[in-house]
This record gives C-alpha cells, sequence and structure tokens, in this order.
C-alpha cells in the first residue's frame, strides 16, 4: 500500500477525511472511477472494475458507525489479478486459468476490507506472473502512463501504471515492493533481452 498523490490527496488524507466526515467514500470513490473511466482505454491497467460492487462497499462504509477505527476508511484500491477477490475472477493474465468467480478473498484482501478500504478492480500482469513486461496475449497489454509507445515493467505492470494518472489512490499487488520505477520503466512491448552474465545465454 502506498500513500500516492492522485489528486484526491494521499492513502492517509483521505482515510483522516472521511472518518472526520469532510468527505464520502462514496464522494471519493467516484472521483477515482472517474478518473479510471477518462484514463485507463489508454493504459489498460485494469483488468477488471468492479463499479458496482465498489459503490455498495462505500456506502456500506458511509453507513458504519465505527468510521474512527478504521484506518483505510473509503481509501479506494486495487488488487493484482493474482489475488482472489470474492465475486471476480482471478485469471493471472492467462486464458489457460478460470473466468469463473472467486467464492471468498484472499486473506490480505479481508484485511484490507477491514481496514475499511473500498475494492475497485483488478490490474493486470504478465501471464502468469512470469515476465519482465506486463502484456498478455489474451487480456491485452498496459502502457506506461508517462510514454505510452512502451510497456509497463512486470510483473506488476498494472500496479504500477494505475497511480501513474492518477485514477486510484492505492494498490495491493502480490510480491515484494520493488515496482515504484516500474511506471517509468523504459521496457518496450517485447521486453528486454534477459542475461545471466555477457557470456550466458539470453532468451526474448
Amino acid at each position: 500500500m502506498d500513500t500516492i498523490d492522485t489528486g484526491m490527496g494521499t492513502v492517509v488524507q483521505i482515510a483522516a477525511d472521511v472518518r472526520a466526515g469532510q468527505r464520502t467514500a462514496r464522494d471519493v470513490l467516484e472521483r477515482c472511477l472517474a478518473r479510471i473511466e477518462a484514463t485507463d482505454p489508454n493504459i489498460g491497467a485494469f483488468q477488471v472494475v468492479d463499479a458496482d460492487g465498489a459503490r455498495r462497499e462505500a456506502d456500506a462504509i458511509g453507513a458504519r458507525a465505527d468510521l474512527e477505527d478504521l484506518p483505510l476508511a473509503g481509501v479506494p484500491v486495487a488488487i493484482k489479478d493474482n489475488v482472489d477477490v470474492a465475486g471476480l475472477p482471478t485469471r493471472h493474465g492467462s486464458a489457460a486459468t478460470s473466468a469463473d468467480p472467486r467464492p471468498s478473498d484472499d486473506l490480505l484482501v479481508t484485511r484490507l476490507r477491514a481496514a475499511g478500504a473500498v475494492v475497485v478492480g483488478k490490474t493486470r500482469l504478465p501471464e502468469l506472473a512470469i515476465w519482465g513486461f506486463t502484456e498478455s496475449p489474451n487480456h491485452g497489454g498496459t502502457r506506461n502512463p508517462r510514454d505510452l509507445t512502451r510497456n509497463t515493467g512486470g510483473s506488476s505492470g498494472g500496479g504500477a501504471a494505475a497511480p501513474g494518472r492518477r485514477p486510484i489512490p492505492g494498490r495491493r499487488v502480490g510480491d515484494p515492493d520493488v515496482r515504484r520505477w516500474r511506471s517509468t520503466s523504459p521496457v518496450r512491448r517485447r521486453g528486454p533481452r534477459l542475461t545471466a552474465d555477457k557470456s550466458g545465454p539470453t532468451r526474448p
């Protein structure tokens, strides 16, 4: 989870405002969804956006009497598509995986929701999360928000690109926090050639 300036404020600021009643979880979400609608067609950061589910979740948070106890009250978050979210498929960037909705949340999603976060959708990754660039023959690619002629890195390219045009303040991805550079990575469509050493084997 990152405190990224999205034009809505940082994660910390959003949660503090929602707890204080200065804005509602639904207001924050609607601004987030508007940014996604405006920017994601050119970027492709999201595998799926669950706008209706997120609105229900935001309204439920707004009705709670214990907002002061929620550290992520009303903060929109995106989940990498190799982590289960109840009601959405987990495709791992591959057509070989099931398109059936998952029956339950992964533990980390459960904890995010318990903290008051609103799950907006799932972000793209390379097929089976094994490549250093985010492009899947079945689910499309993710463009670098700062240079749309280039691909993002991987495997958390969607999660790296989502904050790049400020649509969403928080994202949770499924591997260690080494993604900060990826939204500006100069990786082209086919990605870099990976070399063990100067004389070692390469692969595309």
